[in-house]
């Protein structure tokens, strides 16, 4: 879905809230560090954030 930002009733944050998604974010900024650089995690190494998640879906689903 696109941001409405030709409608007559513009308001910036109806558009953040309703119309925007992850796509739209090029640079996500945490406490002033940028955490999210050209779509890409910069302070986590992300491959070993998926299969760490993986492993604890895995052994959550076994209980």
């Amino acid at each position: 879905m696109a941001p409405l930002l030709y409608d007559d009733c513009f308001n910036t944050v109806v558009n953040l809230v309703f119309s925007a998604n992850g796509a739209d974010a090029n640079t996500v900024p945490v406490d002033g560090e940028s955490v999210v650089e050209d779509h890409k995690l910069v302070t986590e190494d992300e491959d070993f954030l998926i299969d760490r998640v993986t492993q604890i879906t895995k052994d959550l689903i076994e209980r």
